[in-house]
């Protein structure tokens, strides 16, 4: 039973946190490769929200200003007061739909580009790395090293080398990062890239934490890789009617796992009410039982 208490305490606790958190916070973290997350309060817990938030607003706005205003002119305050918050509410729920629109037309195309690039193998993937960087901004002269292995190019003049790998599994260790600063030494190279679609492990990036004051490497994980791509305005980062039909299909997948997860928290949600009921009637009873006693 004690269970049943705390799944339900811990229940209440987390659509208040929810509350709070969808009025007061924007969701700003740029992941391309995670899907935005939507809302999924239930048709009747956002209009008891809606309303709450406005009534909340009235009595602390008139609670302010009773101490230096009239009884008359306290709830007209109050008024106005709930008004401009409404229309500040109003404002952030449709930055957040704009934002969550947004977002999710990134994820569709970025998850379609990760989707291509993963299949390509080491000298496909070195190319279209040396095709995205003659894209950007900055970046010229953009070609393969002597041996093949490397990539030299030139940013705002000054020669720098890139490495880039499409492993998609484990980390970029520290001693890769130390085979390609061998490689930069040799070249007499004092600037680096290096591009992977994986992450890079906390060893790596605290040795190019040590090294910098005399060798300058920039880290691209999957992620900023990705977001490189759509700068350079490659021709695999789909674009308009491409976009919309990727973007269409990932709304529907989404409003499938809106559904299901919305299913699984009723299905919760009936199962602690039901609790309390049985709670509440038990004790109902038992209080019945001890004033006809007393």
């Amino acid at each position: 039973m004690a269970k049943w208490f705390i799944s339900t305490a811990s229940i209440i606790y987390g659509e208040l946190r929810g509350f709070f958190s969808g009025v007061f916070a924007l969701d700003n973290k740029d992941d391309f490769l995670e899907p935005p997350k939507k809302d999924l309060k239930g048709g009747l817990a956002r209009p008891l929200d809606f309303i709450a938030s406005r009534i909340a607003a009235f009595f602390l706005i008139g609670l302010l200003f009773s101490p230096y205003a009239s009884k008359k002119i306290t709830p007209a305050l109050a008024l106005l007061g709930t008004i401009m918050v409404h229309i500040i509410l109003s404002r952030r729920k449709r930055k957040k739909a704009k934002i969550f629109d947004a977002k999710l037309k990134r994820y569709a195309a970025c998850n379609n580009v990760y989707s291509k690039i993963k299949e390509m193998g080491a000298g496909d993937f070195r190319i279209f790395v040396t095709q995205v960087l003659g894209r950007l901004k900055g970046f010229s002269d953009v070609g393969p090293s002597c041996d093949d292995k490397y990539i030299i190019c030139k940013f705002n003049g000054r020669t720098v080398a890139a490495v880039s790998n499409n492993r998609q599994d484990g980390e970029v260790k520290k001693g890769e990062i130390i085979n390609f600063v061998k490689f930069m030494q040799n070249a007499g190279l004092d600037r680096g890239i290096f591009i992977t679609l994986s992450n890079f492990s906390d060893g790596a990036v605290d040795y190019i934490q040590k090294i910098k004051n005399e060798t300058r490497i920039v880290l691209v994980d999957g992620n900023k890789f990705l977001e490189w791509i759509r700068l350079s305005e490659h021709d695999l980062f789909p674009q308009g009617e491409v976009l919309e039909k990727l973007l269409e299909k990932e709304k529907q997948k989404e409003k499938v796992l809106t559904l299901k997860k919305k299913n699984v928290r009723n299905r919760t949600l009936m199962r602690s009410f039901s609790l309390v009921t049985i709670y509440l009637t038990a004790l109902c009873l038992i209080m019945q039982h001890w004033l006809e006693q007393w």
